[in-house]
């Protein structure tokens, strides 16, 4: 796993930012899913339990179209 959260900028295991719309939420920690994510554009934050049902929301949405 690397040490940058963007994944040498390929954003892979981003969030979109539901705040700015501009923006992808990443771990703070890199190499820890659990630790608080923020946004790049707008330091947005959301814990992981946040980030985790955004995730599931978006996947049962994407399955359903």
């Amino acid at each position: 796993k690397l040490k940058d959260p963007t994944e040498l900028n390929t954003f892979v295991n981003g969030v979109k930012c539901g705040e700015c719309n501009d923006g992808v939420m990443l771990p703070r920690a890199p190499s820890d899913y659990n630790s608080p994510w923020s946004c790049q554009n707008c330091h947005n934050s959301r814990n992981c339990d946040q980030i985790e049902t955004l995730i599931q929301g978006s996947n049962f949405h994407n399955m359903n179209t």
